[in-house]
């Protein structure tokens, strides 16, 4: 089912496989809602699509999409950046997106890949869970991912990560060099 609601306007639909919502300016919301089976989420400033079994939702244009994977299947998000300076953070219960213009909100789901191949001078933030993670970085290979058994978040092409293990557990990371000329500093908590 879906639902659009607003000053005057309050749309529902319901058996509906395919459903398209375009924003018209303003501070518009798109909630987006995963199913049992396995959901997958696309979505970069224009637009966001939530697909599985037997759906496709897309909301295009609006600046803030909150997607809420559901209880179950296997849930993989793909987020795109912006031209802009954009700020991606990872957590156990939650990723976000965002930049000057969007912020997209993910809750729940088991793989997260964001990408910052857009242009702007991205950041990606991430935070262990209160189990065990591991967390590890290849600048070679444009990648760094956070892991463990309670989630998979990976960032491809920020230009400055930043990990924090604050939140217990007995945690692992593993940073790789450059090929170019590095430097490391390293104290007994960073």
């Amino acid at each position: 089912s879906a639902n659009l609601a607003g000053t005057g306007l309050d749309l529902q639909a319901n058996d509906v496989t395919l459903s398209t919502f375009t924003g018209n300016g303003g501070a518009d919301v798109a909630n987006l809602y995963g199913t049992e089976n396995d959901d997958a989420l696309n979505a970069d400033p224009s637009q966001a699509t939530l697909s599985g079994v037997g759906y496709t939702v897309t909301a295009v244009g609006f600046p803030t999409v909150n997607v809420f994977a559901g209880e179950g299947g296997n849930d993989v998000a793909v987020l795109e950046d912006s031209a802009d300076d954009d700020l991606f953070t990872s957590t156990v219960d939650f990723v976000e997106l965002g930049g000057p213009s969007f912020m997209v909100h993910a809750e729940s789901f088991d793989e997260v890949h964001a990408y910052a191949r857009n242009g702007g001078v991205d950041t990606a933030s991430f935070t262990d869970s209160p189990g065990n993670d591991k967390f590890k970085a290849e600048p070679d290979r444009n990648y760094v991912k956070m892991y463990g058994s309670a989630m998979y978040n990976r960032a491809k092409f920020f230009e400055t990560v930043v990990a924090n293990a604050s939140r217990g557990g007995n945690d692992l990371a593993r940073i790789f060099d450059s090929r170019g000329d590095d430097t490391l500093i390293a104290m007994a908590d960073e």
